[in-house]
């Protein structure tokens, strides 16, 4: 996923509750409305390599509905470490595994699988992550789950010739960068809350 380096610090952006503050502004129908909605953009407002335009525009279509997410959060994900050349190791992307049986040449569909990113952007409400780029299909999950799958399975494969981080060095070289909603949206340039991948899921 190649992104545009200035984009990816003011755009990185994950809806995520803290567990010690999610009840500030958390609220039911808000997150009905929201996993409504991005099931509904799931296809036809997704870009390939442009996820934090993805939740970008999930941010401003939700505003538009009345959706009260300001405050949510918005994180961009980062390798600090040297492993897979610095690069975000996801193992649950979309289209990016095996080819699906009865798949075309027009039209090939994969499985999900593994891929790297420069960063990644997510957004979750309430403890719940919206990625676009995760799984084939909608799928809002609480945060722990989602980074358990997305990005800490990865099992070493000898056979393969991908690439292998390690949930011990996503855990620790992971970081995190946190705005709020309207900062992303507003493109501010006051630096957001950073922590390692492993500190943000001690939280929860």
């Amino acid at each position: 996923m190649k992104h545009r380096p200035l984009l990816a610090h003011l755009v990185l952006v994950t809806l995520f509750s803290l567990s010690q503050n999610s009840s500030a502004w958390s609220d039911p129908a808000t997150l009905r409305g929201l996993s409504r909605l991005f099931q509904s953009q799931f296809d036809i407002g997704y870009q390939e390599g442009r996820c934090g335009d993805n939740i970008l525009g999930l941010a401003r279509k939700a505003r538009e509905q009345g959706l009260s997410i300001d405050d949510a959060r918005v994180l961009v994900i980062v390798n600090k470490g040297f492993s897979v050349f610095g690069m975000v190791n996801v193992e649950y992307a979309r289209q990016s595994g095996r080819m699906q049986p009865g798949s075309t040449r027009d039209n090939p569909q994969y499985d999900p699988g593994e891929r790297n990113w420069f960063h990644h952007v997510v957004l979750l409400y309430d403890g719940q992550i919206f990625d676009f780029d995760y799984g084939n299909s909608p799928r809002v999950e609480p945060a722990a789950a989602y980074f358990e799958r997305m990005f800490l399975n990865d099992v070493r494969n000898p056979g393969y010739g991908g690439h292998y981080a390690g949930r011990d060095e996503k855990l620790k070289n992971y970081e995190v960068e946190s705005r709020s909603v309207r900062e992303a949206l507003e493109q501010s340039r006051n630096p957001g809350r950073l922590t390692s991948l492993g500190a943000l899921l001690s939280e929860l």
